[in-house]
C-alpha cells in the first residue's frame, strides 16, 4: 500500500511543478510593440517601455547584445522619430523571489520522497529475495514431485510381483510335497541290517558284499 501513496504524492508535486514553470513561462512572454505578436525575447524601448522582437526593433539580436549597458537608453524606432506610439499594455516582469520561494517550497515536498524512494528500493530487494525463495521453493517440489513418481512407479512394480506371490507359494508347497513322497518312496526299498557291531573305520559296503555272499 505504499507504492500507490508515494506515486500520487510524487504526481501532485510534478503537477505543482508544471504549473510552475508554465506560470514563469507566462510572466515572461510579451507582445511585439509593433507586431502584437508573442515573444520571449526582445529589445525593451527605454521611452515607451514596449518590447519589440528583433525584426521589429530595427536592430539585430546580435547587435542588441554588443550594447551591453547602453541597452537601458536604447529607443525604438518610433521614439528615436518623435512619433507618439500607441501604449501596448505592459505584462508585468516575473516576481523572481515569488518563483524561488515556491521552488524552495516544492523542494521540501520532494525531501521525503528520498527516503521514500530508498524504502521502497527495500521493498523491492526483499521482494525480489523472495521471489527467489517461491522459485527454489517450485523447483524443490517439482524435484520432489519427480522423486514421488519414480517411488510410485516402484511401487506399482512391487504390487505386480506381490500378486505372483501366492502363485509361488503354491508351487513351493507342491514341489515339496512333491519331494516328501519322493524320499517315502526311495526309502521304502532301504535295506536295515542289524546285530552286526560296528566298528571304527570299517567299510560298509564290504561288509554288506560279505553278508551278500553268506
Amino acid at each position: 500500500m505504499l507504492l500507490p501513496w508515494v506515486v500520487s504524492m510524487a504526481l501532485e508535486t510534478v503537477v505543482e511543478l508544471v504549473n510552475l514553470v508554465y506560470l514563469f513561462i507566462l510572466q515572461t512572454m510579451y507582445k511585439c510593440g509593433r507586431c502584437n505578436a508573442e515573444m520571449s525575447d526582445g529589445a525593451l524601448c527605454s521611452v515607451c517601455s514596449r518590447h519589440f522582437d528583433f525584426p521589429c526593433s530595427g536592430i539585430t539580436e546580435a547587435g542588441y547584445r554588443k550594447l551591453g549597458d547602453r541597452k537601458a537608453s536604447w529607443r525604438c524606432p518610433s521614439c528615436k522619430a518623435g512619433s507618439s506610439p500607441q501604449v501596448t499594455p505592459k505584462v508585468s516582469a516575473p516576481n523572481v523571489e515569488q518563483l524561488y520561494k515556491e521552488l524552495q517550497l516544492i523542494t521540501k515536498k520532494l525531501a521525503p520522497l528520498t527516503t521514500l524512494v530508498e524504502d521502497v528500493k527495500t521493498i523491492r530487494s526483499d521482494i525480489d529475495g523472495l521471489m527467489a525463495s517461491v522459485e527454489n521453493a517450485h523447483a524443490s517440489i517439482k524435484d520432489f514431485n519427480d522423486s514421488v513418481n519414480v517411488l510410485s512407479s516402484r511401487l506399482k512394480l512391487v504390487e505386480e510381483r506381490m500378486e505372483i506371490i501366492p502363485d509361488l507359494e503354491k508351487k513351493l508347497s507342491d514341489l515339496q510335497e512333491e519331494t516328501n513322497q519322493r524320499e517315502q518312496w526311495l526309502r521304502a526299498n532301504n535295506l536295515e541290517i542289524k546285530g552286526v557291531p560296528q566298528k571304527q573305520g570299517e567299510n560298509l559296503l564290504d561288509i554288506v558284499v560279505k553278508i551278500g555272499n553268506i
